[in-house]
């Protein structure tokens, strides 16, 4: 069960890091966009 704990939190990061660039921020503009 850790290990579907560990991928909940990656993925948790993962979109966190997404919504911020998409957010405009910019050092990931040019990732995101």
């Amino acid at each position: 069960m850790r290990t579907i704990i560990g991928s909940l939190l990656i993925v948790a990061a993962l979109a966190a890091v997404a919504a911020t660039a998409w957010a405009g921020n910019p050092w990931l503009d040019h990732f995101g966009r």
